[in-house]
Parts: C-alpha cells; sequence; structure tokens
C-alpha cells in the first residue's frame, strides 16, 4: 500500500532537475530536459521558470542558453525541489475528517498519525540531494 503521492508537477521537477544534473552545468533549454527526461514540454517549461523563480535554477537566454542548476547538486536537496513546486498550505494540513485547516476546532483523531507521517516523509527527503537522483540508474 503507498500513501505518499507526488502531484505529476513534483515529479517532472525531480526528473527534469537530475536530467540538468547529469548535464555538468552547461545551460539546457527546456524542451531539450523534456524530450531527455521523457517529459511534457510545456509543462516542464513552466515547472523551470516557477524553480527559477524560487532559486533552483539559473535561466540564460539567447543561443547556447537554457537552464542550469543555481547550486551544486550536491546541495540542493529534493525537498528544496518539492517546496519550490508544490503549493503548501500555510498553517497546517488539511483535514482528512472534513475541508477545513486541522486545529481550527481541535484535531480530529488522526492528526498525530499525519504529523508523524509527514516529519519522517520530510526527513527522507531533505537527505535526497540531487546528486543521489543523478547517480540512481533506471530513472530515466
Amino acid at each position: 500500500m503507498r500513501f505518499l503521492f507526488l502531484s505529476p508537477a513534483s515529479r517532472y521537477a525531480l526528473l527534469g532537475l537530475r536530467v540538468l544534473a547529469l548535464a555538468a552545468g552547461r545551460p539546457r533549454p527546456a524542451d531539450e530536459v523534456a524530450r531527455k527526461g521523457g517529459l511534457p514540454a510545456n509543462t516542464l517549461s513552466k515547472i523551470f521558470q516557477r524553480l527559477a523563480r524560487r532559486g533552483l535554477l539559473r535561466a540564460e537566454r539567447g543561443p547556447g542558453g537554457g537552464y542550469s542548476l543555481a547550486k551544486p547538486a550536491a546541495e540542493t536537496t529534493a525537498a528544496d525541489i518539492l517546496r519550490a513546486v508544490q503549493d503548501i498550505v500555510p498553517g497546517g494540513h488539511h483535514c482528512l475528517l472534513n475541508n477545513r485547516l486541522c486545529g481550527k476546532q481541535g484535531f480530529c483523531p488522526v492528526h498525530q498519525v499525519i504529523i508523524r507521517a509527514d516529519r519522517i516523509v520530510i526527513a527522507g527527503f531533505e537527505a535526497l540531494t540531487l546528486e543521489h537522483l543523478a547517480d540512481s540508474e533506471g530513472w530515466t
């Protein structure tokens, strides 16, 4: 059984940045990265624009331009990438039992379970660098 779900945008960001990490610092156009990663070009382009605004990518215009990592792959974690792409609800989680933020009227019975699981998942993504992802074979 799997509980963890990454949005398509999160998966595309991880895969796209992996391709850039393998490009050894050379700028690559988003459509080339999409082709190499088997990703939708228009969607990846929008994701890369967002990652550039958030400081994870460097964008260079003109011939020979494209996107490159803003810092070494060993210094970028999967958590950094996911935080930049996913829209995180400020102030908490949505309750599993109704459609409001937890804590507005007390906590639901599964609140502590979700909080503990969240901490474990975040710690795992904090420990996983883009360098680790680039070293993983069979990922694309």
